[in-house]
């Protein structure tokens, strides 16, 4: 079973974790073919154990998204919009997913 949970981090916005990949390709998924996101920018692994991938941008609202040891996989509100956005996406899709 995966585990996904929502933290809160330092600078008040909130990164929904997971430990799936398929987790995140389901939310991927639904970030682009629901809500109408795109992706920006393009895969770049670091030198250290972590990964950055295209983040998801609409309008004003950006999701960076990437992979650590620390966190696994996660999306992460850049900005303050995003942060309410993710915050109802998380609760729409993780905590109570609809089918």
């Amino acid at each position: 079973m995966s585990v996904s949970k929502q933290l809160i981090l330092a600078n008040g916005f909130i990164a929904i974790c997971m430990d799936s990949l398929w987790m995140r390709f389901k939310l991927s998924f639904l970030l682009c073919f629901k809500y109408g996101f795109l992706r920006e920018g393009q895969w770049s692994p670091t030198e250290n154990d972590e990964m950055i991938y295209a983040h998801f941008v609409r309008d004003n609202l950006r999701i960076l998204v990437g992979w650590d040891q620390r966190l696994g996989h996660y999306l992460l509100a850049d900005n303050q919009q995003s942060n309410v956005f993710l915050r109802s996406f998380y609760q729409d899709h993780v905590m109570w997913p609809s089918h």
